[in-house]
Order: structure tokens, then C-alpha cells, then sequence
């Protein structure tokens, strides 16, 4: 059996060979410096070294890796071919026929849990490999045998083509306990149960195959797309009815209310009650219906983000948008919900307070949005969550809207995810129990002592961390904490999101260094391992005759030992999670974590080849393939790859820019302090001309005076002279100088509006009011120059912010939401603010700060 050498691996995988780099002697720069004493300026010049490369690495393309990846899973190593339409699901599970579960010695078997993670990495591969490679087009047609396979799992052989068909599905445990989630006593199987971990990979697969398009656009898995829908939307009503409860209470208007509070899931849907869900929930299995809202939440990130934001609006403000639950079908009445509220303003404030009301602007933008969305997945989005009302954050239900459920699909997930977050992170935060231990893996957060965790044997104490932050964030409960106002318990607000960016970033840390020591001593094979656990405390009741109990399937399930996943990726998607939504800036251990990766690659020692690098394979795991720990490994090396790109890839091109700069500004240095040395000669000479004019004009006023002295009327038309003469150079009449900057602004108007025009997207509204100068803050002579900077600085930072479709996006801290906003618009608002107060709000705040203005010689 061919095994893992760990530590013999020879060079990082992902890392551009550094031996094929150009040498460093540009990173010695020569820069002129003054020196000198007495007010003598002598300028010499001085080694100066640039920031080395070496604080960020440069690494391979992501389609490099895609392709050494998809090339092992096309091999036989991986993936058994045969023509599955001919074949059973039965007959494809026990020979293990197309994307198996494991190469390890006896499960060389075929099911859900081992297609859906292998389908979907295959198509995250197929997505990002180049259109020439060799392999490209067998991996398309293995992916679509791999999918005609799940469905055949689903359904049991039945015939989902047919139109109307109306075979219930029924996602088992395959290739583990597959057959026990079927009716004993039904022949069809049509009464069957369906396992939680299956549904959730399913539904990830599902939206690979509504959403995958190639560069024409055209969708690559059409013929499978309505069906991929119709099991999303089956999927999320299932798990909200598997979600385990407690009686418990809410106060609402000085009165308690009683409702049924969700605290997790199990396995499957099982009898329980709200004194034994308690002991039944499953982090795991949270974890894992967490996992489904994620894929649903980034599918529709946009449409969520701004329907979100309409409705913060409406809870602070207090307006009327109910018209809104139903707007995928009619803007119209989003557009006179947000007019009838303008009106509200201008009555309450004035029309110009009303037009840059920041609530009222926010849900403009918000509509406008969405207006631009794709119709069809505006659609998809409200027919998953029933055509109601989007979701917003657990405080915005009642708990009679909970009860006599008014919730849409989605929106409900969402609810129990966040109840459940709720109870997790209170628990996560006491006594600082998340931050500085280890806990084990269910939701008491009991500690694991380091001992303990060591001499455990099998343990998930490690993992169990992991899956809680996941919970949370798969949950978008961050959103919860920051955009909820801290009632005093201190839950929310700014200070509880700043201290949940501390305690998960720091337990991670804190797992990743006690497994690397335990490594180093070869001891970390008893906790690299997430192994399901299944509790005990299941009911013996029968629901059916010939139907397995809640206990008796549990106990089939126990026996499997089914893996999950190693600690590395987790570790790894754990850290980039983090670092995607709430920590946002390069960290160290990122790369350390992807050299790990590297390592763990499967080491096939029979593969003939004299060179060490060459006999790692791309999948991972001592025993060779594992369809399910493949996929947290390409699926870790994928979310490096996505940190890299926002934050890293970022500060070696800042690197690049700076060198580049740095030495056109050497050069520029020179030239400039040359230029103005000679111009300072210049002035000099000038100077001196000037007094001697003035000296030889003074002699002959003095003549001339000498000679009017004989009446009235030649010393005053003398004294005339003189002032002309003596006050010309120095000119400062401020009207005149009021006539020239209003002449230059309107000028500079009417060349704004002819940019702005030429784009037919710029609203006839703004671009008239630009063509006419914004009067300034009053009549000061300061206040005329403050509007001609206005006119200059705002208009040239918001040229260099635009992009190709002439929207403006990347302003301020955080960005415009969408597309950004026209540019001739954002020039008008700006410009105002500038005028009128002297200074620009957030949204313009960074706009001049970041501008790099490059110099060049003539």
C-alpha cells in the first residue's frame, strides 16, 4: 500500500520556483539626499534598499493547480467508468462505480456522501482550468455521469425525467447506512427518511448545477436544472422540519409569549421532545444546515445584502415598505413606497435635506440594485423563500410571526440559525471558554483540558471549535452582533464584534499550534481526524411498521466510523472564513496552512519516477483518495487562493507600483531640483532688473515733479502716475479677480457636462444642474475659491475612482454597494457637501486621500 512520507516533501507546491527568479540587485536603489554644513547645500548619493520581496509570495495560478488536481481525478486511481444509465443505483454503490467513496483497502463503494463532494470539487476544477487543456472535456463527461448517478440515488431508479412526476426523494447515508433510511415494508422506497449530511452536500452540488455557465453564458448543466431547483427548495422545507426545539419564552409588549425555541439538529428527523432534544442536537449536524443557508447566502449575496438593507431602513426609520414582500414581481411598488417617504421628508425637513437623506439614499440604491439584478435569480431567490418577505436578523420576528408561520423558507433557516448562534456564542464568550480552551464536541462547550485532548485517544475536541465559529458565520449571525445596538447586555454593537473577531481568530491559533507540537512528537494522528458521533438518546418508538427506530438507525450509523475531514483544511477554511467576513487583512499563518497542505498530499511510493516532488500525488490522506477529505482539501487550497487575492496579491502589486514609482521619482528628483535651480537663478535676475527699473522710474518722477511744482493740476495728474505706476505690479483689486474665478467655473462646468454627456447612462437631471456652478458656501472671497477647488478636486478624484462603465465604486472605507453610482451624480452630491460644509462625509472620505497622482517629464 503506497503511504504518506509527510515530511520528505521537497519543495511547496503552490510556490513559483524561486530558483527562476532575476537576481535582487534592484532592490539596492542610489537616492540623493542634501547634506552639507553653513547653509551649504551639497547633494550626494547614498545606497538605499527597497522592501525585499520575500514578505509576501508570489504563488502558482490557480489554474495550474486545478490542472495537476483534475488530472488525478480523470484517473483510474479515482473514478470507475461504466455506462451508469444501464445500471441500478444498488449495482453503482456496491462496485463503486464512477466518483467512489475511498481507495482505502474494502470501501471502494459509491453514494451521496462520497458523489456530491466529488462532483462538486470536480466542477469547482472544471471552472478554472484553461479551455485548451487535454483533460477538460473527459472531466465535463464524468461530472455529468456523476450526476445522473445522484439522481438515481435520490429517487431509486425512478424516472425524474418524466413531466409531473411525482417520486418523493429520499437522500440516505450511502455509502454507509444506505438502505436503512428506507421503508422495511414498502418496495419503492417511497417512505424512506433522508440524512442531514447528505442534504447538505446535495444542496451545494445543486446550486453548482443551476449556476454554472461557460463564457457564452449558456448553462452547462441545463438539462438538469429545473429538476437541481426543485430538490433546493424540497431540501430547505425538510431541515426546517428536522430542527429540534425547547419550549421557551419571549417577552413582547410587557407580555411573556411562549414559542418553540430551535436549539440544533440530528442526524435525520427523529421523535423528540423539549426534554430530550437537548441531548439528541448534534453540532455536526448543525454545522452541516449551517453549511446550506452559506451556499443559499453566497448564491444570492447581492440580492440578500440589499434586501437586508431595506429593511434595517424600515426597522430604523419606521416607514412603510410592506409593498416590498412581493417587489421581484413589481418595482413599481418599491418606487412609490421610497417616493411616498421623500415626500415625508421634504414636508418634515425641505427639499434639499430630503434629496440627501442618507436612509432615503440608501434604499434608493438598494432598489436600484436589485432593478439591475438578474431577473432570474431574483426569482430563484423568492421561490425558495416562498414569495415572502426576505430575512433580516432574529429580532425583527415576532414570536406570533414565528408561530402562526409567516416566514419564508429561507427566512425561517435563517431564524433557527441564529437562535441557535445566539445560545452558542453566549456560551462561546463565558468565562472566556472559547478563547483559552479547548472544548469538546457538543453544545455545552465543557472544556477539554490539553491532557485530555492528548490521551483521549479519537477526539473531536479540536474540530469542535471550528464548527462553532462555522455555525456562526455560515449563519451570518456577525451580521446579527454588528448591525444590532447594544441593549446593554453587551451582545452587540461595535465592542461584541470587535471581541468576536478576537476570541475566533485566537482559537484558531490556538488549535493550530497544539497540533503542530503534537505533530512534531508524532502524536497528532489520535485528534487529525473528524469522526461523527451519535448520541444514545434516541426513541425506541416505531413511526412505521418495518421502519428502523430512531435508535436502531443511530446504532447502524455508529458502527461506520464515517470521516469527515482532517484538521488541516479545516483549519485552513476555518482561517479564511474569518478572514472573508470579519478579519480583513493578511495573516501569517494563511500561508503557513497551504505548506501544510502541501505536505499532507499522498505520497505513492510505487509511482516510477527518481524525483520525490513527482510521487505526491494531488489528492490526500495516508490510504490514497477520500471523496469527502478531498473536498475540504481542494476546497482549503481554493479559499487560500480567494484570501490571496483580496488581501496578498493586493501588497505585491502596492510593491510593484512602489518600486516603480520609487525610481521614476529618482529620476524625477534630479531634473526637478535642476529646473527649479535654474529658475530660482532666473527670479533672481529678474529681481534685480526690476529694482533697477523702478529706481531709473523713481528719478524720473522726481524730475517730473520738480517741474509740476508750478500747479495744482500737474501735481495731481504726477501723483496719478505714481500710483498707477507703483501699484500695477502688485494689482489686487479683489473684483477683478472674482470676474476671472467665476468666468473659470463656468467654463470649467460646461467642459464637465460634455464629459458626463458622452455616457448615455448619466441621468438629463444632473447633468443640468452641473451645467450651472454650485453657488458658494456665501459671499467671502474664501468661500469662491472653496467652490473652484470643489470644481477641480472632486470631479478629477472621481475620474480616476470610475470604471469602465463610468459608475464610481471604490470610494470611501467600505465601498459603494452595487454598481456604484453614475459619476456625474456622485460630482453634484460631493460637490455640495464640499461647498456647503467645508469638508466631505463618509462616502467621499478617502476619494482625494488615494489618488496617486503621477508625474512625468516633458
Amino acid at each position: 500500500m503506497a503511504e504518506n512520507k509527510g515530511k520528505t516533501i521537497i519543495a511547496n507546491p503552490f510556490l513559483i520556483d524561486e530558483r527562476s527568479r532575476t537576481s535582487k540587485k534592484e532592490d539596492i536603489t542610489e537616492v540623493a539626499v542634501e547634506v552639507g554644513e553653513d547653509g551649504k547645500k551639497v547633494y550626494k548619493k547614498v545606497k538605499h534598499k527597497t522592501p525585499e520581496t520575500e514578505v509576501f509570495k508570489t504563488y502558482r495560478n490557480l489554474s495550474e493547480i486545478s490542472v495537476e488536481i483534475a488530472k488525478e481525478i480523470v484517473d483510474d486511481y479515482v473514478y470507475k467508468d461504466a455506462d451508469i444509465s444501464k445500471l441500478s443505483y444498488r449495482e453503482i454503490r456496491d462496485k463503486g462505480l464512477t466518483f467512489f467513496m475511498s481507495s482505502s483497502t474494502g470501501f471502494e463503494r459509491t453514494g451521496l456522501l462520497s458523489l456530491c463532494p466529488a462532483l462538486s470539487t470536480a466542477i469547482r476544477l472544471y471552472k478554472t482550468m484553461p479551455e485548451s487543456n487535454e483533460n477538460k472535456a473527459d472531466l465535463l463527461s464524468k461530472i455529468k455521469k456523476g450526476i445522473e448517478a445522484v439522481f438515481k440515488f435520490i429517487y431509486r431508479d425512478g424516472d425524474w425525467r418524466k413531466k409531473d412526476h411525482n417520486l418523493k426523494p429520499v437522500f440516505d447515508a450511502s455509502p454507509y447506512a444506505s438502505t436503512a433510511f428506507y421503508a422495511g415494508d414498502d418496495e419503492d422506497g417511497l417512505e424512506g427518511r433522508s440524512y442531514i449530511d447528505s442534504i447538505s452536500w446535495a444542496v451545494t452540488l445543486f446550486f453548482d448545477i443551476m449556476y454554472f455557465t461557460e463564457k457564452d453564458k449558456k448553462y452547462v448543466f441545463e438539462e438538469y436544472r429545473v429538476e437541481a431547483k426543485k430538490l433546493i427548495k424540497w431540501c430547505i422545507s425538510y431541515v426546517n422540519k428536522c430542527v429540534l426545539t425547547i419550549k421557551a419564552e419571549d417577552i413582547e409588549d410587557g407580555e411573556k409569549k411562549t414559542y418553540d425555541r430551535p436549539v440544533g439538529w440530528s442526524f435525520t428527523k427523529v421523535v423528540s421532545s423539549s426534554k430530550t432534544a437537548e441531548a439528541q442536537k448534534s453540532l455536526y449536524f448543525t454545522y452541516a444546515v449551517a453549511s446550506i443557508y452559506y451556499t443559499i447566502f453566497s448564491a444570492y449575496r447581492k440580492i440578500i445584502d440589499n434586501l437586508m438593507s431595506i429593511n434595517r431602513a424600515n426597522d430604523n426609520e419606521t416607514i412603510s415598505l410592506k409593498s416590498l414582500d412581493y417587489y421581484n414581481n413589481d418595482f413599481k411598488l418599491a418606487d412609490d413606497a421610497i417616493a411616498a417617504y421623500k415626500e415625508r421628508l421634504k414636508e418634515k425637513f425641505g427639499e434639499e435635506e430630503a434629496e440627501n437623506n442618507e436612509t432615503l439614499l440608501y434604499l434608493q440604491d438598494a432598489v436600484t440594485v436589485l432593478k439591475n439584478e438578474d431577473k432570474e435569480k431574483l426569482k430563484d431567490y423568492y421561490f425558495f423563500n416562498d414569495d415572502k418577505s426576505a430575512e433580516y436578523n432574529g429580532k425583527i420576528y415576532s414570536v406570533a410571526e414565528i408561530n402562526e408561520k409567516l416566514l419564508g423558507s429561507v427566512s425561517q433557516l435563517k431564524w433557527n440559525l441564529e437562535k441557535i448562534s445566539t445560545d452558542l456564542w453566549e456560551k462561546a464568550k463565558k468565562d472566556d471558554r472559547l478563547e483559552n480552551n479547548f472544548v469538546y464536541d457538543d453544545f455545552s462547550l465543557n472544556i477539554a483540558t490539553p491532557e485530555s485532548v492528548q490521551s483521549g485517544g479519537q477526539t473531536n475536541a479540536l474540530f469542535a471549535g471550528l464548527l462553532q465559529i462555522t455555525i456562526c458565520l455560515y449563519s451570518a449571525y456577525d451580521f446579527v452582533v454588528s448591525y444590532t445596538e447594544d441593549d446593554g447586555t453587551e451582545r452587540f454593537g461595535l465592542k461584541a464584534y470587535q471581541d468576536m473577531q478576537n476570541i475566533m481568530l485566537l482559537h484558531v491559533q490556538r488549535v493550530q499550534r497544539f497540533y503542530d507540537k503534537l505533530a512534531e512528537k508524532g502524536k497528532a494522528f489520535g485528534v487529525d481526524s473528524l469522526i461523527l458521533r451519535f448520541s444514545e438518546d434516541f426513541s425506541d418508538e416505531a413511526v412505521k411498521e418495518g421502519i428502523l427506530t430512531d435508535r436502531e438507525l443511530a446504532e447502524q450509523l455508529r458502527k461506520q466510523s464515517i470521516l469527515i475531514a482532517s484538521l488541516t483544511p479545516m483549519l485552513l477554511k476555518t482561517n479564511n472564513l474569518i478572514s472573508n467576513t470579519i478579519i480583513r487583512y493578511p495573516q501569517k499563518q494563511m500561508g503557513e496552512s497551504l505548506v501544510r497542505i502541501g505536505e499532507k498530499r499522498f505520497y505513492d511510493r510505487n509511482k516510477k519516477t527518481k524525483n520525490e516532488n513527482e510521487k505526491y500525488r494531488w489528492f490526500w490522506e495516508a490510504d490514497g483518495y477520500h471523496a469527502m477529505s478531498n473536498y475540504y482539501y481542494v476546497g482549503a487550497i481554493y479559499d487560500f487562493y480567494t484570501y490571496y487575492r483580496n488581501y496578498e496579491e493586493e501588497y505585491i502589486s502596492r510593491y510593484k507600483n512602489l518600486r516603480e514609482t520609487l525610481l521614476k521619482d529618482l529620476d524625477y528628483t534630479d531634473s526637478v531640483r535642476d529646473y527649479y535651480q535654474a529658475i530660482t537663478g532666473e527670479i533672481q535676475r529678474l529681481e534685480k532688473e526690476h529694482e533697477e527699473e523702478l529706481a531709473a522710474k523713481d528719478i524720473k518722477i522726481a524730475e517730473a515733479e520738480a517741474r509740476a511744482n508750478q500747479g495744482d493740476t500737474g501735481s495731481e495728474l504726477v501723483t496719478d502716475i505714481n500710483k498707477v505706476v507703483r501699484g500695477s505690479p502688485y494689482f489686487d483689486d479683489p473684483e477683478f479677480f472674482r470676474r476671472i474665478i467665476k468666468g473659470m467655473r463656468r467654463r470649467l462646468a460646461e467642459e464637465l457636462v460634455e464629459r458626463y454627456s458622452k455616457n448615455p447612462l448619466e441621468n438629463k437631471d444632473i447633468l443640468e444642474k452641473l451645467s450651472e456652478p454650485l453657488p458658494p458656501k456665501d459671499d467671502a472671497f474664501f468661500s469662491l475659491i472653496q467652490a473652484f477647488a470643489a470644481d477641480i478636486i472632486l470631479p478629477s478624484a472621481i475620474e480616476a475612482k470610475s470604471g469602465s462603465n463610468g459608475r464610481v465604486k471604490d470610494v470611501g472605507r467600505d465601498g459603494l454597494e452595487g454598481e456604484g453610482i453614475m459619476a456625474a451624480d456622485l460630482a453634484f452630491r460631493g460637490g455640495k457637501q464640499l461647498i456647503k460644509d467645508g469638508l466631505i462625509n463618509d462616502t467621499f472620505v478617502e476619494m482625494c486621500s488615494s489618488l496617486q497622482w503621477n508625474f512625468q517629464k516633458k
